[in-house]
């Protein structure tokens, strides 16, 4: 096997740990490589170990060898359906975190008893934050059952995060549903590069 692919084959690998780590913790990754901790090994050092084998930028970065490549990959295969689960139902998750903060806000400004009272301003607040439907949550659920093809999951993520009225979000969570609006957008945008 050329040099090339051997790199390129490491770096889908590396990928394949961030999403294990993102979905299942730090320890599945540890699993995944087959490390075994040394004795006494403090659990910082083990998430250290463990982010130096995916992020390319930390300082003391190790590549994967060839049999962890192996390792990783026949562990992704086996974790495939879960990591997807787990990823589409955290994305539901948030975006329902942020849609019931917003109807919250909305009534503590419009309700009867809120600062401005305005019923027409209410309902609209609330059928423009209201639950997600069940063909949402499916829309999302269905783009993350393929692990190997993230894009569809990426987008249906940000359609339905930008059905999100930022203006009616306390500043706290404004400040984090910009900071996650725009990494979203930042990969749908890498997807289609």
């Amino acid at each position: 096997m050329s040099e090339r692919k051997r790199i390129e084959r490491a770096e889908r690998a590396r990928e394949k740990l961030a999403r294990i780590r993102t979905a299942q913790g730090w320890r599945a990754v540890e699993q995944a490589i087959g490390y075994t901790p040394k004795p006494n090994e403090s659990e910082a050092t083990r998430r250290r170990r463990v982010s130096r084998l995916i992020n390319k930028r930390t300082s003391g970065f190790k590549p994967l060898t060839t049999t962890e490549t192996k390792r990783v990959n026949r562990s992704f295969g086996q974790r495939k359906k879960a990591i997807a689960n787990a990823s589409a139902e955290q994305a539901i998750a948030r975006i329902e975190k942020l849609r019931a903060e917003a109807r919250r806000q909305a009534r503590r400004t419009f309700g009867r008893n809120g600062t401005t009272p305005d019923p027409e301003a209410l309902r609209a607040r609330l059928d423009q934050n209201a639950p997600m439907t069940e063909e949402e949550k499916q829309a999302i659920r269905d783009g993350a059952l393929d692990p190997n093809e993230f894009k569809q999951f990426r987008a249906s993520y940000v359609r339905a995060l930008r059905t999100i009225d930022r203006n009616s979000l306390p500043l706290d969570l404004m400040v984090e549903y910009d900071r996650t609006l725009a990494r979203a957008e930042e990969a749908v945008r890498r997807d289609q590069e």
